[in-house]
């Protein structure tokens, strides 16, 4: 089974965090997804768990919006009814929150050469930081 909504997301997750370290933890998903057994799923809809909600939100405003919700859909990808609903509802919303969905044909393609890019880029910084804190003698 392919996850390409899935590599997609920890792609945009890994650039938005080196690219806003400080806003890092603003940014953060929703664990609406994957197949839970019954009593699991019952006790997470207990807790609040919303069918629909997007799969991110970033929770920080600029000008008149109070954040971002984001969800992620492949090429073919299509929303759910109840991600229809949310998406009306948060725009409804007087515009506190912006909706943004996100496909891309190349998206998946982009996002795994991009992270490779990423992860040599931060294994080549965590090799000089190891090469200060630990000079050689010689």
């Amino acid at each position: 089974m392919r996850h390409t909504e899935s590599e997609t997301q920890r792609f945009c997750v890994k650039w938005f965090r080196l690219q806003y370290p400080q806003l890092a933890k603003l940014l953060f998903a929703v664990p609406n997804g994957g197949a839970r057994n019954l009593t699991e799923a019952a006790i997470m809809k207990g807790e609040g768990v919303t069918a629909g909600v997007s799969d991110m939100i970033l929770m920080y405003p600029t000008g008149q919006y109070h954040g971002l919700c984001i969800e992620f859909k492949t090429a073919k990808g299509k929303q759910t009814q109840a991600q229809k609903e949310w998406q009306e509802i948060i725009e409804m919303r007087e515009l506190q929150k912006q909706y943004l969905r996100t496909r891309s044909p190349e998206t998946s393609r982009q996002s795994r050469r991009l992270e490779k890019e990423i992860d040599d880029e931060i294994k080549r910084v965590q090799e000089i930081i190891h090469r200060q804190n630990n000079p050689t003698l010689w």
